[in-house]
């Protein structure tokens, strides 16, 4: 009972790192022979495979990206400076690693040297289970050119230094010689794909020719333009119409001026008449009044009358007929002399009307003013009219005239840009002719003596680390699948039992009998 709650007490408490290096010892003693075998096969069969591995050199080249020579702008725009920038962008590193790449160099490299028409080396197993595979699948088999260009572009590598204007470009082959040669024939091929990509051969004349033609539209639109001038009189349309403008501006003012003074006359002119109507000609001076000696022998006559009555009313009676004649006579000569008497005869001074005379006088010279400004406000108009017709048709012509000008312009602007196009062309043309590009070859490939794989002694330390961990592995599988019960810790793990004795093994014990 004692061994039995030890061993669970040990179960339970932590393992430490140096039992554990005890397990693994013991795991490897046990299985030691192999753990030997596996690393002697690990570290054996691989340095066979790198003895066997053909040795492969590798050339480089170096190729620094200058300014040599100023590319002049092939564009439609104009330039205002063909300096290059002091500075080598990113994106132009980029792009001349890029053309490095590009396969029509590689193939031109290929062709000049030959390599699509090599001998081919026996083919391995692994070469024969792809292809085998290919004939499965029903592809076909790449031409020589292009397992060459293929071959080529996958052992080449280039990269740029950073902080520096220098491309670095490396080839590995099996021939030390071909790798230095294929590097300088790259590059020379290279230099020429550079040229050709910024060669404009055929731009000189095509600018040239456009030079001609813009030349003979800026002819045509000088010659319109003269005609233009020539026709409509207009030198300078901007300080024309500046005075035309003013000079109906002025007019305009006078003219509104006129209708104003017009419209006051008229005014006047009412005002006037009304004032004449409400006036006299002529006013009364005084009145001077008379007597009549008529009024005399009217009253002489009333008396004869009332005598002649008088002496009728003795004889007849009131009713008689005599009697109401001669009283309708005497009725009669009274009601004429009282009228008489109440409308004497009178003398009256008249004169004319001063105020009237005046206001007549100003009604006249209201009326020829008004007549005299009414015929100056038409001519005035009409002069106005007169302005604003040319100064209309001046507009016209000046948009005629810049419709001229801006046409002779673009021709000038174009032709101008051509030819310095054109010009360009010319410096790029000769300088594509002396072969002068923005890179150099700073450094030839060599031929290298010593392979850059297979490395034997790197190898070496690398299986014996691989062989290490394949033996470790082994001998952990090995005693996984056929595991050896050392203590009764193990018992109890592997057969889920619990341990009631420990019997020593006496044949094996030291101690004597």
């Amino acid at each position: 009972m004692q061994f039995e709650s030890s061993s669970s007490h040990s179960s339970e408490a932590a393992v430490s790192p140096l039992t554990v290096l005890r397990q693994v010892q013991t795991v490897v003693v046990a299985h030691k022979w192999l753990a030997l075998v596996l690393l002697l096969g690990v570290v054996v069969s691989g340095m066979i495979l790198t003895l066997m591995t053909p040795p492969v050199y590798e050339a480089s080249i170096k190729v620094l990206v200058a300014r040599e020579r100023v590319d002049p702008r092939i564009s439609p725009g104009a330039s205002n400076g063909d300096m290059p920038r002091p500075e080598i962008g990113e994106e132009e590193f980029n792009s001349e690693l890029e053309i490095i790449r590009s396969r029509e160099v590689i193939e031109a490299v290929v062709k000049e040297l030959a390599l699509d028409k090599e001998p081919e080396k026996p083919a391995g197993q692994m070469a024969s289970v792809r292809k085998l595979v290919r004939e499965a699948l029903r592809q076909p088999e790449s031409p020589p050119m292009e397992r060459a260009v293929q071959k080529v572009g996958s052992s080449l590598e280039a990269v740029s230094v950073r902080k520096s204007r220098i491309i670095v470009v490396t080839y590995r082959d099996e021939d030390p010689d071909r790798a230095a040669a294929v590097l300088n024939t790259l590059y020379r091929k290279y230099a020429d794909h550079h040229l050709n990509l910024h060669g404009t051969a055929q731009a000189a004349n095509v600018f040239q020719s456009e030079a001609v033609a813009f030349r003979d539209k800026l002819e045509a639109a000088t010659e319109a333009l003269k005609r233009f001038d020539a026709q409509s009189g207009v030198v300078d349309a901007g300080p024309q119409k500046d005075i035309l403008l003013r000079q109906y501006y002025e007019m305009q003012n006078s003219v509104n001026a006129a209708q104003t003074e017009r419209h006051e006359l008229e005014q006047r002119l009412i005002s006037l008449k009304e004032q004449l109507t409400a006036q006299p000609e002529k006013i009364e001076t005084g009145t001077v009044t008379r007597y009549v000696d008529a009024l005399d022998k009217m009253k002489e006559e009333i008396l004869t009358m009332e005598l002649q009555r008088t002496q009728l009313l003795q004889k007849y009676k009131a009713d008689s007929r005599f009697v109401r004649d001669i009283e309708q006579r005497l009725a009669q000569a009274r009601a004429a002399l009282e009228r008489e008497e109440k409308n004497p005869p009178q003398e009256r001074s008249v004169a004319l009307n001063e105020i009237h005379r005046r206001l007549q006088n100003d009604l006249l010279n209201t009326q020829s003013a008004l007549a005299t400004i009414t015929e100056r406000e038409k001519r005035l108009a009409a002069v106005a009219a007169q302005y604003k017709t040319q100064l209309l048709k001046m507009d016209r012509q000046a948009f005629e005239k810049a419709d001229l000008e801006r046409t002779r312009t673009i021709n000038e602007e174009a032709y101008l840009l051509y030819q310095k196009k054109a010009q360009e062309a010319e410096i790029t043309k000769a300088l594509n002719q002396q072969k002068v590009v923005n890179v150099n070859l700073a450094e030839a490939a060599q031929r290298s003596s010593r392979p850059v794989s297979p490395k034997p002694l790197l190898n070496l330390v690398m299986l014996l680390v691989v062989g290490f961990w394949a033996a470790l592995a082994g001998c952990f599988v090995a005693e996984r699948l056929n595991p050896f019960l050392r203590n009764e810790e193990q018992v109890r793990q592997r057969y889920k039992i619990k341990i009631l004795a420990n019997i020593p093994d006496l044949a094996n014990s030291q101690v004597d009998s």
